[in-house]
């Protein structure tokens, strides 16, 4: 089976996710141990995440608004009738990487897929992008449904969650660090809470600094990976810091850029680091080929 990696957002996250994937397939030391990865990054062709969740937000205020309401913003568990291709002319970033996905099933061969970005797995983007893979094209031979009945679509926070419970079985405190855009969608909140997990996040006014630590032009992580500048680093440990103060047991990495920050590390301060790259490219070779995966190593809590 062919493990497919849909990068480009970002670039950086997804030549992370096939590192990760080398690392933990057994391969017995040579090169056809591994297992066959095809790795699309179509950057250019995909939406801002950010910016089209802030359409969606924007779009449900006003909603709100006109019927009177003034209820919080839908969370990421909401339902279907807010999914579109295009709010307030912001393409959904589900769409470009819909497209990107039919490279790969033009293949032809069985595929299990990932796609190596937190925040791409906001209700708003993942179910639109599931909706489009799952939907038979009009234009494809009836004999392409064996084909597309053998793609296979990993969602990385839930294998998140999955890890999670293995690395932290008795963890009820979980600090998150992650984009703007996954906060405001409440992704983690939604994922970690029905399972019994508290999750702590820095403040209002520390994530606007933390968002710019991302994506800041000149030393922002985005920017710069896979390198990382002092400032970038020097921030992301204050942010760790922050959340271990306040009592989290783990912390969760929850941009796929910030791993890059903590340069492979599996703890900080003596807490735990859990990277849903490790969990996607883990649950990735587990459906590929699960004889290839390496046994987890987990340091004690």
């Amino acid at each position: 089976m062919l493990v497919g990696i849909l990068g480009g957002v970002g670039p950086a996250a997804g030549v992370l996710l096939h590192q990760t994937l080398l690392q933990h397939t057994a391969s017995g030391g040579v090169d056809q141990g591994h297992l066959s990865v095809c790795h699309l990054s179509c950057s250019a062709d995909i939406a801002n995440r950010i910016v089209f969740l802030q359409a969606v937000e924007t779009e449900e205020q006003e909603q709100r608004q006109r019927n009177g309401q003034l209820l919080p913003l839908q969370s990421s568990g909401s339902g279907s009738e807010a999914d579109r291709s295009v709010v307030r002319g912001v393409e959904n970033p589900a769409v470009g990487m819909a497209r990107t996905f039919e490279l790969l099933r033009a293949l032809r061969t069985p595929v299990v897929v990932g796609v190596p970005c937190v925040t791409f797995h906001a209700a708003p983007i993942w179910r639109e992008f599931r909706r489009r893979i799952e939907t038979q094209q009009p234009d494809e031979e009836a004999s392409s449904s064996s084909s597309k009945s053998s793609v296979r679509c990993i969602n990385m926070l839930d294998e998140t969650a999955r890890l999670l419970a293995q690395v932290a079985p008795r963890c009820c405190k979980v600090g998150v660090m992650a984009t703007t855009g996954t906060r405001h969608t409440r992704v983690f909140h939604d994922l970690l809470e029905p399972l019994g997990y508290e999750v702590l996040e820095v403040s209002a006014q520390t994530q606007a600094e933390l968002q710019d630590t991302i994506e800041n032009p000149q030393w922002g992580i985005k920017s710069t990976a896979p390198a990382t500048s002092p400032r970038c680093v020097a921030n992301f440990k204050g942010y760790a810091r922050q959340l271990v103060a306040r009592g989290a047991v783990v912390l969760v990495l929850g941009c796929t850029e910030i791993p890059f920050a903590f340069g492979g590390a599996t703890t900080f301060d003596g807490v735990p680091l859990l990277d849903p790259l490790v969990a996607l490219a883990r649950a990735l070779i587990r459906e590929a080929n699960p004889l290839r995966l390496k046994p987890l190593e987990t340091p004690p809590l």
